[in-house]
């Protein structure tokens, strides 16, 4: 049906009003002006990318509201899971994601209330940056070893080398008749 063939303003409004878009507006309306807010329903709404614009561009959306939507609503919309994260208490295992910013976002209740409007993280995230180090450490230091392992070898190989040098030498030298070289002399 089109706006044109509409005969009435209310059918014309209620038209307008059931575009995809307009139903996300109609909703971060609802939840403004709601004297009791429904957080679960808003929850529930987050998932949809639609409704995180309408309410970032919402007038009565304060800063924090923006930040907790553009990043719990991130979270919901991510499927770059970085790592789980078990709870120390309750043995539930909590999903770290990357936002597209580059943030890490956790699934816990902590992080979702408590941190996702700041620029802080929760314990799992925390956790789980101190595996991260500890494993790139861990790495560089390998990699270090490894190395220092390698130029061992090398060192082996060349003296090796020289034994063997040496050896021919003296094959060399016991055929003419000349005195032999002792290892550690050339």
């Amino acid at each position: 049906m089109k706006l044109n063939t509409l005969r009435s303003f209310a059918e014309k409004v209620a038209f307008v009003a059931s575009t995809p878009k307009m139903k996300n507006v109609v909703k971060a309306d609802e939840h403004h002006f709601m004297d009791n807010k429904d957080w679960k329903g808003f929850e529930k709404n987050l998932k949809a990318k639609g409704f995180q614009n309408a309410i970032k561009e919402h007038p009565m959306s304060d800063k924090k509201l923006k930040r907790y939507v553009k990043n719990f609503g991130g979270y919901l919309n991510s499927k770059k899971v970085v790592g789980s994260v078990p709870s120390r208490t309750t043995g539930k295992v909590y999903k770290v994601k990357e936002l597209p910013n580059g943030r890490l976002a956790c699934g816990c209740k902590d992080w979702q209330y408590n941190h996702s409007h700041k620029s802080t993280d929760c314990e799992h995230i925390r956790e789980l940056k101190q595996g991260l180090e500890k494993k790139s450490s861990n790495s560089l230091l390998s990699s270090a070893a490894r190395g220092v392992a390698y130029t061992r070898t090398l060192d082996k190989m060349k003296a090796q080398a020289k034994r063997g040098d040496l050896i021919h030498e003296n094959v060399r030298r016991l055929s003419t008749g000349e005195p032999l070289l002792m290892v550690g002399h050339h």
